[in-house]
């Protein structure tokens, strides 16, 4: 067969069958014939298509298809294409340019289903005529086609199907390629298609064809075929049927493997897949290249870039020197690890590759690079369920596909020695964190003290350049607890699940957040509190404080007014100790609080605003129900108070990171101001510059490179995305409308009020008594939180810090709810129930 002569659902039947897969017998009323016929017709497609034009046309059609109704030599053409003696056909349109990987015509031309064979011909010309619709002529030249493509049509025999479905070889959803989709229901396929009968859901991981979700809905009604009336209804489901999956386990298995199969026959293209089960066999009805995922083959060697946990600390596009020095981080930090664990030189060697590349930057914004994550992590004791826990932390699968290949740099670790020091470091945590404190105030210490010496250029590389040496001595500390964490938090997800399981999820999602309290990681806001308090207790400079621009006390602040005589020491105390602070300390090129006191005054001003009430709310307290309760809550309290424990210390150690990040600014500014202008135009353009390339560029070279950074557009980034080493592969986005906002509820209330969604650098003026509407919650959010009426959080999980201090807020919080900017655009006022986690809009503008 050729595909010019057969379209391309033909075309893809007929590969089907040579790859030994059992399609119902079939043949084709050729392009050749359909040109034959109707070819004249294309002469009259209006020149500008519009439902004005198209009448005049659509009488051409009608005067054209009667004479071909009558037209023998039209009957006999037709007639002979038959695929041998049955009762029922299918008669399908199958386009040239149809079914191809950027268009599928999906729904465009006509279909019939249990079409009699004196009825074929009448059938095959009501296709034709479908070719000329004014739907698929829209729909043709919004894609860009040839307008003058043929139109085949396939006559198949008809399989009265018992259970029918559509399978999808990726998880465009989701955005998981290495996934299986499938849809079924009883009877014919067509009820999903026109959604008339309900279909249960499978999700299934091509590597091992584990059932990893399955959503079943009690099935009413099916679609089959009327013999009185020659064509399909509804009809009722066996009431035992109803409620039981529609797919046993060997045929979901059957499915799997054939899905994965004629993926594999299509190089790795993923596809779109119609089956039927009838007397036990299955039925492969068409397949096509799954056009919502452009680009995307899965033959090739790719990589998951994701963003849904480090896109918490880092908002928007990030500078190339932020970029350069968290990836010199964390390659520091677990080579630090893994050395500490026993990890000999050559074997560190080995895992150079993946250390080197755990962070990427694409369109400006900070990606982990799971594939190398996983690389590095899952050959050690433990590995995959690590990464489980992982996807679970921070609220993203690491699903990175059917890669067995390990880290042969790690194969020769011992795993007891592993296991043992992994023990070692748990038993004595408290006596090496203390000692990690100990090391670190001295660390931070010096830096401080180098900075305020006044350094030259030479002094200042030489400082950068041993910045790592002092540090990661000392540092893994913190990379073990994160380790920790992450496992705790696991851990007590599944025990809250399993202790709870005769609860609704979202009672056990409360459960869950009230167990593991409030987070003690709130420092600076604690601090802050106090100067509100003592600014009240002189009223006239309160006054002065709360009604004064900030820009204004600023200045003042600067010019060492005496206005602030009497507060100037514990002012200066906080930004001494709290300076280093502001909404985006993790990016190098950010301006913070003791650089700029703006930030600072403003929050004071707002702490003023707030009434006199706490803003802490209390739960109710939890009340087991039933024996298993009753007996496990008791272990269930121990795992939670463990839980947040190390969340505690982890926020502990997270402030002492974005010091880090404060000591490497100061750095690289005063570097900045040294360079320029002689060899910078302005001295933030240091920030366009990699760290490396600081270090070893001859200085002439930076002005035509920072020249080149700055063309570069930071465009909107994905959450997430596959790289094959030449193309990034993003999935289209189907934004679904805005009925049934929801999400997941991590503290309750019910709240009205007008919305405003996030944009970096906004003040809290611009949110105040506001819902906010954000991508990600970071910690960079809490300053806002006793301003604003609740907060609603499209990505991340519901133990991330900035969520846990919400809580603390008693700040009703919804986590979790898909495109919900896109959602919220053009919304003006909505209701928050953070007791369910929906959300409805109440008016627009």
């Amino acid at each position: 067969m050729k595909l010019n002569q057969v379209g391309g659902k033909a075309y893809n039947l007929h590969l089907l069958l040579s790859s030994g897969i059992n399609v119902p017998a079939f043949q084709v009323v050729t392009a050749d014939t359909f040109e034959r016929f109707n070819n004249t017709l294309f002469n009259s497609i209006p020149a500008e298509l519009n439902e004005t034009t198209y009448i005049d046309f659509e009488k051409v059609l009608e005067t054209h298809f009667s004479m071909l109704f009558i037209d023998p030599d039209a009957r006999a053409s037709i007639g002979s294409v038959l695929p041998g003696p049955t009762i029922h056909f299918a008669v399908r349109s199958s386009g040239t340019e149809e079914d191809g990987a950027l268009s599928s015509f999906a729904g465009q031309f006509e279909s019939y289903l249990f079409v009699k064979a004196d009825s074929i011909f009448e059938k095959v010309l009501a296709c034709w005529r479908s070719r000329f619709s004014f739907r698929a002529l829209s729909y043709i030249r919004n894609k860009e086609v040839s307008e003058r493509f043929p139109l085949a049509v396939i006559i198949q025999v008809m399989v009265p199907a018992e259970k029918s479905g559509v399978m999808l070889t990726a998880n465009v959803d989701q955005q998981e390629p290495f996934q299986t989709v499938i849809s079924a229901t009883y009877g014919i396929g067509e009820g999903i298609v026109s959604g008339e009968c309900e279909a249960d859901a499978y999700v299934l991981s091509q590597e091992g064809q584990q059932l990893i979700r399955q959503d079943l809905v009690s099935k009413v009604t099916m679609l089959v075929h009327d013999e009185k009336a020659q064509g399909l209804k509804s009809s009722e489901v066996s009431a035992h049927l109803r409620d039981m999956p529609v797919l046993n386990d060997p045929e979901l298995k059957h499915l799997g493997l054939m899905a994965l199969k004629i993926e594999q026959d299509r190089k790795g293209i993923p596809q779109d897949i119609e089956w039927c089960f009838y007397n036990g066999s299955l039925f492969i009805l068409q397949t096509r290249p799954l056009t919502s995922w452009p680009g995307l083959h899965k033959t090739s060697k790719l990589e998951l870039w994701d963003s849904s946990n480090i896109g918490e600390s880092y908002h928007g596009s990030v500078s190339p020197m932020t970029f350069s020095f968290s990836r010199e981080n964390y390659h520091n930090l677990f080579k630090a690890l893994l050395k500490d664990l026993g990890c000999s030189r050559d074997s560190l060697e080995r895992s150079e590759v993946h250390l080197e590349n755990l962070l990427g930057q694409y369109q400006g914004h900070l990606y982990y690079r799971l594939s190398h994550w996983k690389k590095l992590l899952v050959p050690l004791p433990g590995g995959p369920v690590f990464m489980k826990f992982l996807s679970s932390f921070i609220g993203s699968s690491s699903e990175t596909g059917s890669d067995s290949n390990k880290n042969a740099g790690m194969e020769i670790i011992n795993a007891c020695q592993v296991v043992l020091k992994i023990i070692y470091r748990y038993s004595f945590r408290k006596v090496f964190t203390a000692s990690f404190e100990k090391k670190y105030a001295a660390f931070s210490k010096i830096q401080w003290k180098r900075l305020d010496s006044g350094l030259n250029e030479k002094q200042i590389l030489d400082s950068i350049r041993s910045f790592y040496d002092e540090l990661f001595g000392f540092w893994f500390m913190p990379t073990y607890n994160d380790f920790f964490s992450v496992v705790a938090v696991g851990l007590f997800d599944k025990f809250v699940a399993f202790v709870f399981s005769n609860r609704p999820a979202l009672e056990r999602n409360e459960i869950k957040l009230n167990l593991i309290g409030a987070s003690k990681g709130l420092g600076p806001i604690v601090e802050l509190k106090k100067l509100v308090e003592l600014l009240k207790s002189y009223p006239e400079l309160g006054i002065l404080v709360k009604n004064t621009d900030i820009h204004e006390l600023t200045k003042l602040w600067s010019k060492h007014d005496i206005v602030f005589e009497n507060v100037r020491v514990p002012f200066q105390e906080f930004l001494d100790q709290w300076g280093f602070r502001c909404e985006d300390e993790l990016m190098l090129e950010a301006t913070d609080l003791k650089e700029d006191p703006t930030k600072f005054f403003e929050q004071l001003q707002m702490h003023l605003t707030l009434p006199e009430t706490t803003s802490v709310r209390s739960q109710e307290k939890l009340l087991p129900e039933g024996p298993k309760e009753r007996l496990l809550l008791p272990l269930l309290n121990a795992l939670a108070t463990r839980t947040m424990e190390h969340l505690d210390t982890r926020e502990s150690m997270r402030i002492k990171r974005s010091e880090l990040f404060a000591i490497m600014r100061r750095y690289l500014k005063g570097l900045g101001n040294i360079l320029s202008p002689e060899y910078l135009d302005h001295p933030m353009d240091i920030f366009y510059l990699h760290l490396e390339e600081v270090r070893t560029l001859h200085k002439q070279q930076f002005r035509a490179l920072i020249a080149s950074r700055k063309l570069t557009n930071s465009e909107e980034a994905p959450e997430r995305f596959y790289f094959d080493s030449v193309n990034v592969i993003i999935p289209r986005k189907i934004v679904s409308n805005a009925d049934g906002i929801s999400g997941t509820p991590c503290f309750g209330g019910l709240v009205q009020g007008e919305i405003v969604i996030y944009e970096k650098g906004m003040n809290v003026s611009d949110m105040k008594d506001k819902i906010l509407i954000t991508e990600r919650s970071g910690p960079g959010h809490v300053a806002y939180f006793p301003h604003i009426k609740a907060m609603i959080v499209e990505k991340g999980s519901t133990l991330s810090h900035a969520v846990i201090a919400a809580r603390e807020f008693g700040l009703p919080t919804i986590v979790g709810v898909p495109d919900l900017c896109l959602k919220m655009t053009g919304v003006s006022i909505v209701e928050v129930n953070a007791n369910t986690g929906q959300v409805l809009i109440i008016t627009y503008g």
